[in-house]
């Protein structure tokens, strides 16, 4: 994860697993944005994810325990 201290966007698959270090599924972080619980940035085919967009995710995730 130190390789995304200086990013601020990831794409899907980056997310899946660097950033959640492969706990989360590719199709569960899709159905994740689907639910708009994860809010991306689309340019053209690609789809990007704010890196604070999955920080504000885990903190509320982790703010429920």
């Amino acid at each position: 994860m130190d390789s995304l201290k200086t990013r601020k966007y990831v794409s899907v698959k980056e997310a899946a697993t660097e950033y959640f270090e492969k706990l989360i599924s590719v199709s569960a972080l899709y159905n994740l944005i689907n639910s708009g619980q994860i809010k991306t940035i689309k340019l053209g085919h690609k789809i990007l994810i704010p890196i604070s967009e999955l920080d504000n995710y885990c903190g509320k995730a982790l703010s429920k325990e």
